[in-house]
C-alpha cells in the first residue's frame, strides 16, 4: 500500500462485502444448498430463502452453523495457496470458532510489501517511531480485521463474510481490479462467526446468555477472549464488525449512547475521512449508508421543543438540565459540571435550574482549578473546549 493509508481503498473492502451481500441471491451455487457437513436444527437454515412467493424481495439461503467450517475447507482447497484456515477458539457450547486469513504472495510485490509489515509489526509495540520510519520507506501491506455474527440474529454478515472469503480466495490475479487491489496492498483475516451458539439459537446472546458486544473491556467470554487474540496477532489498521439491521447500511461513526472514553477530537480526525471514502465508495454503486453522528443536530434544542423527527428513541440521552455535548454521554458532563462546581472553573451550581449557558466554552478560569481535582477538571475543560463553534454546540431539552 502507499506509505500512507489511503481510505479509499481501505473502504473498498466495505465496497465489496456491500455488493457480496446483495448480490447473495445471485451468488455461486456453491454456498447453496445440499449444504456440506452433518444437518442439526439451526435457525439460519430456517429463515426465508426465496423459494415461497410469500418470502421477502432479495431473500436467499442463509448458511447454517454446521455446514461453515466444511464450506471453508472446499474454498481453500480451490484457493492457488492464499488462503488459510484454522480453529481459533470455541464457543460458550464448545463450538468451533474459525479466522481465515486471505494473503496473496504470488508477485514479488506483494512479497516485498508483506515483508515489510512483518518488520513494521515486529517493531510496533517496542519501537513505534522506528515502525514508522519503516513505513515511511516503502510499501508495506496492511492487515485488516473483518469479524461477523456478533449477535446471533444479525446474520447476513456471516453470509456476506463467507462469499467475500470465497470471492478473494479463488478470483484469478488479473481479472478483478477491486480484488487485486486488496490483495496487493492487505493481509485480510476473518473471524467468520465470533457467536456459532447464537446464531444456531437465533439469539443476539451467545450460550451463556451473554451480549459479547459488550465484554471487550471484561473479556469474560472465550469468543471475546478468541476475537482479542486475533487483534494481538496482526494489530489490524481496520477493523470491520458485521451487525444488522440498518437500511441504508450503518458504517460506524458511532451511535449513541457514546463511551465516555473516547477523545472525540482524535478519533474523528481518523473515523470520518474513512466514513467519506466508504460513503463515496457506496454511492459509486448506488448505496447509501447511515452515519449516526453526522445526523446529530448540531444546535441548541431550546425549552419546549421537541427532538428532530428520527431522533426520538434518543431523548433519554439528551434530556437533563446539564444538557450534553454532541459526543459525550449525560454521565460525562454530569461528571464534569459537577468538576467545574466544586472546583470552581465556571461550572453550573448542582441543583440549578437552567443548564449552563454555554457547556463547550471554555470559562476564564479554566485550567487553573484547584489542585485536588486538577487532574480531572483540566481533562473536563481541555474536552469541553474542542466542541466549540457552529458544529459542536452544547444540546439542552427540557426535563
Amino acid at each position: 500500500m502507499s506509505r500512507w493509508i489511503r481510505p479509499w481503498w481501505v473502504a473498498l473492502l466495505v465496497l465489496v462485502l456491500a455488493v457480496s451481500l446483495v448480490g447473495a441471491a445471485t451468488a455461486r451455487a456453491d454456498i447453496a444448498p445440499p449444504w456440506c457437513g452433518t444437518p442439526e436444527p439451526d435457525a439460519a437454515e430456517n429463515l426465508p430463502d426465496g423459494t415461497d412467493p410469500s418470502d421477502p424481495p432479495g431473500s436467499f439461503p442463509h448458511i447454517p452453523y454446521y455446514a461453515i467450517g466444511c464450506t471453508l475447507e472446499r474454498i481453500e482447497s480451490e484457493s492457488p495457496g492464499r488462503m488459510t484456515v484454522e480453529v481459533i477458539g470455541r464457543s460458550a457450547r464448545g463450538r468451533d470458532m474459525y479466522a481465515v486469513t486471505i494473503n496473496d504472495l504470488h508477485t514479488g510485490g506483494q512479497r516485498a510489501a508483506y515483508s515489510r509489515f512483518q518488520r513494521i509489526r515486529r517493531r510496533a509495540l517496542s519501537d513505534p517511531a522506528r515502525a514508522q520510519q519503516l513505513l515511511e520507506r516503502g510499501e508495506a501491506k496492511v492487515p485488516i480485521f473483518v469479524q461477523a455474527g456478533i449477535h446471533g440474529n444479525e446474520y447476513e454478515g456471516v453470509d456476506a463474510a463467507m462469499r467475500i472469503i470465497e470471492q478473494l480466495a479463488t478470483t484469478p490475479y488479473g481479472t478483478n481490479p477491486a480484488v487485486d487491489a486488496v490483495l496487493d496492498n492487505a493481509v485480510v483475516v476473518f473471524n467468520v462467526i465470533q457467536n456459532p451458539d447464537g446464531r444456531i439459537a437465533g439469539t443476539r446472546f451467545n450460550g451463556n446468555g451473554f451480549d459479547l458486544n459488550r465484554d471487550y473491556l471484561t473479556q469474560s467470554q472465550p469468543e471475546t477472549v478468541a476475537s482479542v487474540n486475533i487483534f494481538r496477532e496482526w494489530l489490524p489498521t481496520g477493523a470491520y464488525d458485521l451487525h444488522g439491521y440498518v437500511t441504508p447500511t450503518l458504517v460506524e461513526s458511532t451511535t449513541v449512547p457514546h463511551n465516555p472514553g473516547i477523545e472525540y477530537d482524535l478519533w474523528l480526525k481518523w473515523s470520518q475521512p474513512r466514513s467519506d471514502a466508504n460513503q463515496a465508495g457506496l454511492a459509486s454503486e448506488g448505496f447509501g449508508i447511515t452515519r449516526p453522528v453526522n445526523n446529530i443536530p448540531p444546535r441548541w434544542i431550546p425549552p419546549g421543543e421537541t427532538l428532530p423527527q428520527g431522533w426520538d428513541d434518543w431523548g433519554p440521552f439528551y434530556t437533563g438540565q446539564y444538557g450534553q455535548l454532541r459526543g459525550l454521554d449525560a454521565m460525562t458532563v454530569e461528571m464534569c459540571n459537577q468538576i467545574d462546581a466544586s472546583c470552581g472553573i465556571g461550572g453550573v451550581p448542582r441543583g440549578s435550574s437552567a443548564g449552563p449557558a454555554r457547556f463547550g466554552r471554555r470559562s476564564s478560569s479554566c485550567g487553573r482549578p484547584s489542585t485536588s481535582c486538577s487532574t480531572t477538571a483540566r481533562r473536563c475543560c481541555s474536552t469541553s473546549s474542542r466542541y466549540t463553534g457552529a458544529a459542536w454546540k452544547t444540546r439542552l431539552v427540557p426535563s
